[in-house]
């Protein structure tokens, strides 16, 4: 009788934190990036990786995806959003033991003008294996210019 009355009070979600247990789904998320442009007019996008929280209560070390290949992927887009598939699209895929605060380079495989073909300006979406929206409503993904 008074376990029932405990887990009652406390809340299931509660008992399974106390018991080790870990009810959340976590994925892999790009928390910062930046770009810069080298002198062959290729982009290197630097990406620290972090861990979003899909649905549930989060893991009290690591992440989900830990121990899986994580692909980061950077699509270059225009600013306004007038065309919904992106101009340019370079992604790289490596295995990670450790997904919170790795930090990823990702260089473009071909040279990336600085305006779009029709000259309108470019920003650059980054993002670790899919865009999704976590239960905060924040984006696992980034939008940085193109420099």
């Amino acid at each position: 009788m008074k376990y029932r009355t405990l887990i009652s009070a406390l809340g299931l979600p509660l008992l399974f934190a106390l018991a080790g247990c870990e009810s959340g789904t976590e994925v892999a998320a790009v928390g910062s990036a930046t770009a810069t442009r080298s002198p062959d007019d290729r982009v290197v996008i630097t990406a620290q990786l972090t861990c979003a929280l899909m649905v549930g209560q989060p893991r009290l070390e690591g992440c989900d995806e830990d121990g899986t290949d994580v692909c980061l992927t950077a699509e270059w887009r225009h600013v306004d959003g007038r065309v919904e598939e992106p101009l340019f699209r370079n992604q790289h895929c490596s295995y990670q033991a450790s997904i919170i605060d790795k930090v990823l380079v990702l260089t473009s495989s071909q040279p990336i003008p600085k305006l779009a073909p029709d000259g309108g300006e470019m920003s650059i979406v980054v993002y670790a294996n899919a865009i999704r929206i976590d239960q905060r409503g924040n984006s696992t993904a980034v939008v940085i210019p193109n420099p």
